[in-house]
């Protein structure tokens, strides 16, 4: 992907640090602003904490990356992707992005009268690859 055309067409600057925090994102999924924070750090000493939290806020407020708030979990960053519901395994704590039709489960739904639903998010905890196999999990129907 490229993020500089990305934070162009939204009418952010490219700085470097923006393009950084992209591509870790990219490459690394789903990050805590601690674990953001720790890896840019190495590689850039100088840079604040402040300038990750501002750089984070505008990205999110432009769109060009989510918030994803879990229970009884610390929230992380992730790219905007696009609608998909998020596997959380119970044994390592790997986040993993699943595809998902938002429209045909927004058809499933019953909401009480005179409600409107705007946004959600959908979150299923289980197990990931590598921990289904080493617990020789047994697939639930």
């Amino acid at each position: 992907m490229n993020y500089k055309q990305l934070l162009n067409r939204t009418n952010l600057k490219a700085t470097p640090q923006r393009l950084r925090l992209l591509e870790i994102l990219g490459e690394r999924g789903h990050m805590t602003i601690d674990a953001i924070y720790q890896t840019l750090k190495v590689e850039a000493p100088m840079l604040s904490l402040s300038t990750v939290y501002n750089n984070l806020a505008t990205l999110c407020e432009k769109q060009i990356i989510r918030e994803v708030s879990f229970a009884g979990a610390s929230q992380v960053y992730e790219l905007s992707r696009g609608e998909h519901a998020h596997l959380i395994c119970k044994h390592c704590g790997e986040i993993l992005d699943i595809a998902a039709d938002y429209n045909a489960i927004k058809k499933t739904l019953i909401l009480p009268a005179g409600t409107v639903l705007l946004e959600g998010d959908l979150i299923f905890s289980g197990a990931c690859a590598k921990c289904a196999k080493a617990i020789e999990y047994v697939e639930v129907a």
